[in-house]
């Protein structure tokens, strides 16, 4: 029977290892950990364990200059529902986000602005990364709570055809459904 201790066993061995030999151990220890989170998604040194393979994982194709690679790990780390919030799992993230995503800065900015209520230059900023075609699926969660707060503070101000565009554009999002931001855009639609 596996354990999520294999899973920190098989990192440790990692870490004196270089290359392909790094990457089947990390590959191994991310097999058990996926294995154990399945089983158990709430148990606290399971989504541990989980989350420093994906750690792990996203620094060795950073290494290596995958950013794709690592961004697929980058947003199932960030998928993880942790009950109590690891400092050194956020402080990695922190560390990670900006160095896979190269228009981090770019959707950070839309996202104070949309939380700032000056929706018209967060969608500006998020439309054009869209027209360079710059928007990649780690930036749907935020374009979509982008969208959600300016139809939801502007309903009155908006055309029909607006609203129903955004929703449009948010139906075509790869985010995560079940959750709060669908929930809340759900019930906006019937809302309106």
């Amino acid at each position: 029977e596996v354990e999520f201790s294999d899973v920190f066993d098989l990192r440790k061995e990692a870490k004196n290892l270089n290359g392909s030999k790094k990457l089947n151990k990390l590959n191994e220890a991310l097999d058990i950990a996926n294995k154990l989170f399945s089983d158990c998604q709430l148990d606290d040194w399971i989504q541990k364990a989980l989350a420093w393979t994906l750690i792990d994982l996203c620094k060795y194709y950073i290494s290596i200059n995958n950013t794709n690679q690592a961004s697929i790990y980058l947003n199932q780390l960030f998928s993880i529902e942790f009950e109590d919030e690891d400092e050194r799992i956020e402080k990695q993230k922190i560390f990670l986000r900006p160095k896979i995503d190269v228009n981090y800065a770019e959707v950070k900015q839309a996202e104070e602005f949309s939380k700032a209520n000056n929706h018209l230059n967060a969608i500006s900023i998020i439309q054009k990364l869209i027209t360079q075609n710059r928007l990649i699926d780690l930036h749907h969660e935020s374009y979509g709570w982008i969208i959600y707060r300016y139809i939801k503070n502007e309903e009155e101000k908006l055309t029909s055809v607006q609203v129903r565009t955004f929703l449009r554009d948010y139906m075509n999002l790869n985010n995560d459904r079940p959750a709060l931001l669908h929930s809340m855009i759900l019930t906006f639609a019937l809302h309106y």
